[in-house]
């Protein structure tokens, strides 16, 4: 009986220690292993830290996690405008950063079943980090024209001429 115990957690127990494994393989050199335009990177390595290695399990380390994931990915995200369209890259990527404050409650709480170890972190890297950062792909890839249409003034047209009864 005990034996059929151990057979059953043991699955369990070696994902929740190959779950720490993840991070090493990524992190040889921090952000001087990723490569300049790899932004996924950037923004795992500048809040690996506080991310919690993206094992997160309460509400105060999500917090602490979006809070980084908002001011630090947004940063890298500026950094790699195109020199010729800064603004208008900018204010794209301003508006991207709002997914980082308001998605991240739905990975915490999929972090809170501790019988499903592997899934929290692939929430956060999957579902939060790859969604929001897909936010900003618009904004710093090369022929962005439609971050440019939406941040650009409307156009103006006259108006046409009512008709009044009388």
């Amino acid at each position: 009986m005990a034996t059929r115990w151990l057979f059953r957690i043991m699955p369990i127990l070696a994902a929740v220690l190959l779950q720490g494994c993840d991070h090493s393989s990524e992190d040889p050199g921090g952000k001087a292993a990723c490569a300049k335009n790899d932004l996924l990177c950037l923004c795992k390595a500048d809040c690996q830290e506080t991310c919690k290695h993206f094992n997160i399990t309460d509400m105060e380390v999500g917090a602490a996690c979006a809070k980084c994931m908002t001011s630090q990915c947004t940063e890298e995200a500026k950094s790699l405008c195109p020199q010729d369209k800064v603004s208008i890259c900018h204010n794209c990527i301003t508006d991207g950063a709002v997914c980082w404050a308001t998605t991240w409650p739905t990975c915490v709480a999929q972090c809170l079943h501790w019988w499903e170890p592997i899934e929290c972190t692939q929430c956060w890297l999957t579902n939060y980090t790859a969604n929001c950062l897909g936010k900003y792909s618009k904004c710093i890839e090369p022929g962005f024209k439609d971050a440019e249409r939406t941040s650009a003034a409307p156009a103006t047209t006259t108006p046409e001429p009512l008709e009044v009864a009388v």
